[in-house]
């Protein structure tokens, strides 16, 4: 994997994108309930407070609040590019900092964030100096159920063994026109019942 950090002034740039996105009447909230049916230009992902509050290790030791991504410029017209921005939980960012500077990563801390982070697999991507965005560059989808070229949302947590794994989990294609698609979601450990309520 290589990790190419993004410039000071992009960073900054990017952090006003979050805060428009944020406020944006086309982005979609996503918060793992129910099964999207539409494509939107971007998405907001959380996980229900009611499910923080039920999952005691997750809520203590989450990296992250909320993950928004849209569709970016792509370096390649012929490629797609999509955006992530990370609003990170209280004590998230110094988790993630801990956990990253802790690794024996190959590539460095900024390649083990971005995988931290993403779960993605591509290897063309950006992250900024303070872990809070990234864009990735892949090719673009065929259609919304092409699952071969994706990328995900995850919601990390750090466990007792001080491994990364994830409560909830989404799969997102990228389209040409700049559509994402989320393709397929699934929470770890806890399902909804008939009557809308978490039960493991």
């Amino acid at each position: 994997m290589t990790s190419i950090k993004l410039p000071v002034r992009l960073a900054a740039g990017s952090l006003v994108t979050m805060f428009a996105l944020t406020a944006c009447s086309s982005g979609e909230a996503f918060d793992f309930t129910e099964a999207p049916t539409e494509s939107a230009e971007s998405w907001q992902f959380r996980v229900p407070d009611e499910l923080v509050e039920l999952d005691e290790e997750y809520a203590e030791t989450r990296i992250l609040d909320a993950v928004a991504i849209t569709a970016a410029e792509p370096d390649e017209p012929t490629r797609c590019a999509v955006e992530f921005q990370f609003d990170f939980a209280d004590g998230g960012h110094e988790r993630l900092v801990e956990r990253v500077n802790g690794l024996d990563y190959d590539s460095g801390p900024d390649a083990a964030a971005f995988d931290t982070l993403t779960r993605t697999s591509w290897t063309e991507f950006e992250v900024e100096e303070d872990y809070s965005g990234a864009v990735v560059s892949l090719p673009c989808s065929s259609g919304p159920d092409d699952d071969a070229h994706d990328v995900r949302v995850v919601f990390p947590y750090i466990d007792d063994d001080g491994t990364a794994p994830w409560l909830a989990e989404a799969r997102v294609t990228v389209m040409q026109s700049g559509e994402l698609h989320v393709q397929e979601t699934d929470v770890s450990g806890w399902e909804l019942d008939s009557n809308g309520t978490w039960i493991p």
